[in-house]
């Protein structure tokens, strides 16, 4: 007899007189062809593991990377966050904040004389420094391959707002300068996802940033809108998780 149908017979047998429960026992167990098996869906499969409250899941990413805006001469250090639901396994919509850092310094040689181990030593006069901070903060949307694939590609679109704080120092002449830039910005990207063990990922991405960022500035009485142009691209990488 097969084990799953002497299961369930067994079921019944507890809720039948005890004599009409030995009559169906010893009888052969009817009724239950109908009953089938079929493999469950990667959606079915995605509810369980990302969609436990109210259907959704939630993913996360952290990353570190790099970003060259095209009118600046050097590119800075990236490092963000992006997280957000999962209404769906190839969709997630969420917010994309971001930190690009940058510090630049211009030196002059003043002096130069050999060591007597070889080599030369310089002595430099620092010229000027810069700093500057870039803080996007964008609403996003991201559309993924499928789960089941051994490497996942992916592309997002993300739109919102960027300030920009820059400060800078001239020792020749003593002067300082000091900045704040905002304005509306948006960000594409795509890349790809390596599935680690459980459900996270290792992530690799290109992204391109546009954003002309101003500031009203008054010159004898007048106000003038000053601006300064971030558009640029970039890599981000990092790992993304699912809960």
């Amino acid at each position: 007899m097969n084990r799953r149908y002497l299961t369930i017979a067994m079921l019944f047998a507890t809720l039948l007189p005890a004599g009409a429960a030995r009559a169906e026992l010893a009888g052969p167990i009817t009724g239950f062809e109908a009953i089938t098996y079929r493999p469950r869906s990667e959606r079915a499969r995605y509810r369980d593991d990302y969609g436990s409250r109210g259907g959704s899941g939630a993913e996360s990413q952290v990353h570190i990377g790099f970003f060259n805006p095209s009118e600046f001469s050097s590119t800075g250090l990236v490092l963000g966050f992006r997280t957000g639901v999962t209404p769906d396994p190839h969709i997630q919509i969420g917010v994309d904040a971001d930190w690009h850092y940058k510090n630049e310094r211009r030196t002059d040689v003043v002096s130069e004389q050999p060591l007597p181990g070889g080599g030369s030593a310089q002595v430099r006069q620092e010229l000027s420094s810069a700093t500057s901070n870039l803080i996007p903060v964008l609403g996003f949307i991201q559309v993924s391959g499928d789960r089941s694939m051994p490497i996942i590609p992916y592309g997002g679109v993300g739109v919102g707002y960027e300030a920009y704080f820059l400060s800078a120092d001239d020792f020749n002449t003593g002067s300082h300068f000091d900045a704040q830039y905002g304005g509306f910005a948006w960000q594409a990207w795509g890349g790809a996802q390596l599935p680690l063990s459980g459900r996270s990922r290792l992530v690799g991405e290109v992204f391109v940033n546009q954003a002309d960022l101003g500031r009203d500035v008054d010159i004898a009485g007048r106000t003038f809108r000053e601006t300064v142009n971030l558009n640029g691209a970039g890599m981000r990488f990092g790992v993304n998780w699912g809960f």
